[in-house]
């Protein structure tokens, strides 16, 4: 079960929905199913489609900020980025 996980999901997913800036509605589905959020909301793609994804647990929606599409010059799909705000853990040091 995907729920019960705390992963966040990036990459091109390549599932664009019916309408402007959507993803498709099976995906939309699962996600929903899965307490998943979809935190891009704008076209990835040259032809206006949400191509490329950021997905996270909904308890977790405020764990991205900033989340900002690009274009690039050498592809037709843009770039996400965005602010992570995720602790990191320094390793315990042994001597």
């Amino acid at each position: 079960m995907l729920s019960g996980l705390r992963r966040i999901v990036c990459g091109d997913l390549i599932c664009p929905g019916q309408r402007a800036l959507s993803i498709d509605d099976r995906l939309v589905d699962v996600l929903q199913r899965h307490n998943q959020r979809q935190l891009v909301d704008q076209p990835t793609h040259v032809a206006g489609n949400v191509l490329d994804v950021l997905i996270v647990p909904d308890c977790w929606a405020d764990i991205a900020s900033d989340v900002d599409v690009r274009s690039l010059c050498f592809t037709d799909h843009s770039l996400v980025l965005c602010q992570l705000g995720v602790k990191r853990e320094r390793p315990t040091l042994v001597t």
